[in-house]
């Protein structure tokens, strides 16, 4: 198997076990947690949708892509960790993106934003 297939299989590994997990532990019987695998295009994200009351609930809670034959782990809000998910399946730092698998989640924990977004849960008023 080519490295970008078995990418590809491994980030896809990784998304499915965790939105099983969390759909199975999720507390709210009304929204679902999918994933959205887009090959030709190499962006995989881990959802979740559905209603709370009349609010439209989605949020992307994982969002990986591969450019440049580089993994970019785009938002990790879990504590299911993918970038170690990713090394403990055996894809190398130098394979992430900026050389570093780590750099991203590095940025975002030190990022003055981070503790004010909320990007798991996004309420939409239902029309």
């Amino acid at each position: 198997m080519d490295s970008l297939n078995y990418y590809r299989s491994t980030i896809k590994r990784i998304l499915s076990d965790y939105a099983a997990l969390a759909q199975r532990t999720g507390p709210d019987p009304n929204c679902e947690t999918v994933c959205i695998f887009d090959e030709a295009r190499d962006h995989y994200l881990v959802q979740t949708v559905g209603w709370d009351g009349n609010m439209r609930v989605r949020g992307t809670s994982i969002y990986v892509r591969i450019r440049d034959d580089k993994i970019w782990v785009e938002d990790d809000w879990t504590e299911h960790q993918v970038v170690a998910q990713l090394l403990l399946a055996g894809i190398p730092k130098t394979k992430s993106s900026s050389g570093s698998i780590t750099r991203a989640c590095a940025i975002k924990r030190s990022s003055p934003w981070r503790d004010g977004m909320v990007h798991r849960r996004r309420l939409i008023p239902a029309w």
